[in-house]
């Protein structure tokens, strides 16, 4: 394991992802656990749901289909191109920390009790609000979340994680070209096969097992053979990625050649990934000491998967266009900044529904704990007292 980052504090402690849990998708937890050279991954799962927020409000919010003209098509298009590394970076993180950590089954139980928290009680507070009617079959969908698929990212992602323990050793032994290889010859069938057999792999496009597999050993090779380069040479690469992008999202998709080459708004495009290993090395190396501003971040990085999931869930349609009125700014000047401040409202609706999980899980554990306390308090009555 040659090349290891000196900085890195031991990744058991690093890999969680909802907070409170210590399971392996969202950061925070206590802060006194993270420590400030981590201040740059908790600030960049936050920037990346974020963008994912900015991605909804394009697309289920209508913005990017309700452009005024072409000029503000332009400019959305140009801001999507941004948006893009948002999915890859929150895998890259993940994998980047649980490469070096054990396989833990506790994770998956914590995070499957959030994603059904998120599936359930959205769709309760749904049916209450519209007064739609029940339908079994969306309530098996989010009561079985994996095989109903309900969030894909959850679906691929578990996956992922069960078969981490057989990459780390893939990583582990492979060795530095092998790794190169085999993370090029991924990238490369998941980016080739979504084009003839879009309607064959419906997870294609950078929503599929394989592509979070190539993420994951993508990741795992960036915590073992961390490249050294200037700091400003990821944000120069970066910037002109994000221009390929969005100029080559213009470009005609007149043969299979060119609409491989310019399918630019997908997560396994190689613009993309570029993008998104641009950024995690340019947060890398980011460090923040004042207390009081890294519990803050590490607080809403805590956050972040329970922000994707109400985005993602039957509150949906009621966020976007009965809370936020995203149809307010269709055909309005000015439309990225309405974009930036609707992903803003998401942002922090997210934040506040995922507070409430954690105060009603925080309820329910006391309520278990004194439920366990007193069985047991009885048992020990019984003991002393046989008769």
């Amino acid at each position: 394991m040659e090349n290891e980052p000196k900085e890195l504090i031991r990744a058991e402690n690093v890999d969680n992802f909802s907070g409170g849990g210590g399971d392996f998708l969202s950061g925070g937890g206590s802060a006194h656990k993270r420590s400030e050279r981590e201040t740059g991954f908790e600030l960049l799962r936050i920037a990346s749901v974020f963008l994912i927020g900015c991605v909804h409000v394009l697309n289920y919010g209508g913005m990017l289909s309700n452009a005024a003209n072409g000029t503000e098509l332009l400019f959305m298009r140009l801001l999507y191109s941004f948006f893009m590394p948002s999915v890859n970076v929150f895998v890259l993180i993940s994998a980047y920390f649980t490469a070096k950590s054990r396989f833990k089954i506790k994770k998956i139980a914590l995070l499957w009790g959030e994603v059904l928290f998120f599936g359930l009680v959205p769709y309760a507070v749904f049916l209450l609000v519209t007064g739609g009617k029940f339908d079994v079959m969306r309530f098996l969908r989010y009561l079985f979340p994996v095989s109903g698929n309900a969030f894909w990212f959850f679906t691929a992602y578990l996956l992922t994680y069960l078969a981490s323990p057989f990459l780390n050793l893939i990583l582990e032994h492979a060795g530095k070209k092998k790794l190169i290889l085999l993370v090029a010859g991924l990238s490369a069938l998941t980016w080739f096969i979504h084009v003839p057999l879009g309607e064959v792999i419906p997870l294609a496009g950078g929503y599929s097992l394989t592509w979070f597999i190539a993420l994951y050993l993508i990741g795992g090779y960036l915590r073992l053979y961390p490249p050294s380069v200037k700091k400003y040479v990821p944000a120069l690469v970066y910037l002109v990625c994000v221009l390929s992008v969005w100029g080559m999202s213009y470009a005609k998709r007149d043969n299979l050649f060119m609409q491989i080459l310019c399918n630019t708004f997908d997560y396994d495009q190689p613009l993309v990934l570029a993008e998104s290993v641009c950024l995690l090395l340019m947060f890398r190396g980011i460090r923040i000491k004042n207390q009081v501003i890294h519990g803050a971040i590490c607080f809403v990085s805590s956050c972040t998967f329970g922000i994707y999931l109400f985005q993602e869930s039957a509150l949906k349609s009621v966020l976007y266009f009965d809370l936020l009125h995203v149809g307010f700014a269709y055909g309005r000047p000015a439309a990225a900044a309405w974009t930036i401040l609707f992903a803003l409202g998401v942002f922090f609706s997210g934040i506040a529904a995922d507070c409430v999980r954690k105060v009603l899980a925080f309820v329910c554990k006391k309520i278990f704990a004194a439920i366990k306390s007193r069985i047991k308090r009885r048992k020990k009555e019984q003991q002393a007292d046989p008769s």
